[in-house]
C-alpha cells in the first residue's frame, strides 16, 4: 500500500529520541590505577516546563491539518511503471501529527531550553584512553512526545613524567653512566598508588637491557 496509493490512517503520536552529548574527561595513571569521580560540565536541551515540552502554550496541543492527524502525507511520484504514491513526514507537525497556533514563548515553540548542568560520573579503575561511558537520560531532550539522548564520556589521559602506557603496562626509560651500568645500581621509581619503590639494575646491564616487574602496572579494565 506504501507504493501504490494505500492511505495514511491517524495514528498514536511517536515518541522519538534526542541526541546524544559526547563529553572528555582527562585522567592521569594514577586515577586509571585506582578508578576516580569526575563532575562533567555539560550544556544540553532540557523540557520547557511551562509547555511541558510540547511547544504548544499551556501544553494544548490539536490535529495537525496538513496531515489530519497521520503525522505523514502522500507525495506522488512519476516512474516508469506509471505513478506511485510514497508516504513522507509532514513538514508542519514534524511528524508528530499534532500543531498548534499559539506557541510557547518561553521556547519559541520548540518545548526545549538550554541547561548547563554538572554531572557526577564515577569511572572504574583501569579506564584508560578511548574507553567511554555511557549516561542513560543526561543528553539532549526533543519536542513531546520523546526520550531524552545519553550523554557519552570519553576518556583521555594526560601525560605522565615517569612512565608512558603500552597497553597496561607502564614503561619508564632510565639513563645510567658507564660506571652504573658495570657495577650495578639502585633507583627509584613513583608507585602510581602513592609510595615510591626501588629497583635493583644488576652488574653489567646491558644497554636496552629490559627488566620487568611483575604487577607493577594498570589494572584490567574494570578489574578488581
Amino acid at each position: 500500500s506504501q507504493f501504490y496509493g494505500g492511505g495514511i490512517g491517524k495514528r498514536e503520536r511517536p515518541i522519538t529520541k534526542g541526541s546524544n552529548i559526547n563529553a572528555y574527561v582527562s585522567l592521569t595513571l594514577e586515577e586509571m590505577m585506582t578508578g576516580t569521580q569526575k563532575r562533567v560540565k555539560v550544556n544540553r536541551k532540557i523540557q520547557c516546563d511551562p509547555c511541558k515540552g510540547t511547544g504548544a502554550v499551556n501544553g494544548n496541543l490539536g490535529e495537525c491539518p496538513n496531515c489530519k492527524g497521520a503525522g505523514k502525507i502522500n507525495k506522488k511520484i512519476q516512474h516508469a511503471f506509471g505513478e506511485m504514491i510514497m508516504h513522507e513526514a509532514c513538514m508542519v507537525c514534524r511528524g508528530s501529527g499534532t500543531y498548534s497556533n499559539t506557541l510557547c514563548h518561553h521556547c519559541s515553540g520548540n518545548g526545549t531550553k538550554p541547561s548547563e548542568e554538572q554531572i557526577d560520573v564515577n569511572i572504574p579503575r583501569g579506564s584508560v584512553s578511548g574507553v567511554s561511558y555511557m549516561v542513560v537520560g543526561k543528553g539532549d531532550w526533543t519536542r513531546q512526545p520523546c526520550n531524552p539522548g545519553d550523554l557519552i564520556v570519553n576518556i583521555e589521559e594526560y601525560i605522565h613524567p615517569a612512565y608512558v602506557r603500552d597497553g597496561n603496562n607502564l614503561i619508564h626509560e632510565r639513563y645510567m653512566t658507564f660506571k652504573e651500568a658495570c657495577l650495578g645500581s639502585e633507583i627509584e621509581l613513583p608507585s602510581l598508588k602513592g609510595n615510591n619503590f626501588k629497583v635493583k639494575i644488576p652488574p653489567l646491564t646491558s644497554p636496552c637491557k629490559i627488566l620487568r616487574l611483575q604487577g607493577k602496572g594498570l589494572p584490567e579494565f574494570n578489574g578488581f
